[in-house]
């Protein structure tokens, strides 16, 4: 998905890279508020683990570019991309027309975490309040993909104390 097919103020929108990447700082590096659901690990091991795998984050990030701009400045591109998205999608009921495609599949990754699992975050609002189309698009991708979602995701109770 790129060239003149994906609309917005960049000349190319790559999800599999630049907004994975972003996700992934949001997720290990800025926010870490979810990672107790994520690791249902002791508070030290998971400390441990944040730590190795943070820092790994931040260095793949500036070796790819993205970590070169400013927090304001990733989290301005990925609104930029996300509303890319949303204009590519249009009335469309997936990416590529009527049947989904691994472009789907992709997409889907990465805005259902932003929808699902990125709880009051700025990403989550402004597909919520703005966004409406790749928020169906989602719904459509669970349902069309997992009709019985809710009896396989995780739900723990409670950290585990390894």
């Amino acid at each position: 998905m790129c060239g003149t097919d994906m609309c917005g103020s960049r000349k190319r929108v790559s999800p599999k890279t630049f907004l994975f990447r972003a996700l992934v700082l949001q997720r290990w590096v800025w926010d870490q508020s979810l990672l107790p659901v994520l690791l249902p690990v002791s508070p030290f091991k998971r400390y441990l683990i944040t730590r190795a795998v943070s820092g790994g984050v931040v260095r793949a990030a500036h070796g790819h570019g993205i970590g070169r701009h400013t927090k304001a400045e990733i989290m301005q591109i990925m609104e930029q991309d996300v509303r890319a998205l949303s204009d590519f999608l249009g009335k469309k009921p997936f990416m590529m027309g009527e049947h989904p495609s691994e472009v789907d599949c992709a997409i889907f990754g990465m805005v259902g975490q932003m929808l699902w699992h990125m709880e009051g975050s700025p990403h989550q609002k402004l597909l919520k309040e703005e966004l409406s189309n790749l928020v169906d698009f989602c719904v459509r991708m669970k349902e069309w993909y997992w009709p019985d979602w809710d009896k396989c995701i995780t739900k723990p109770d409670k950290t585990k104390d390894d």
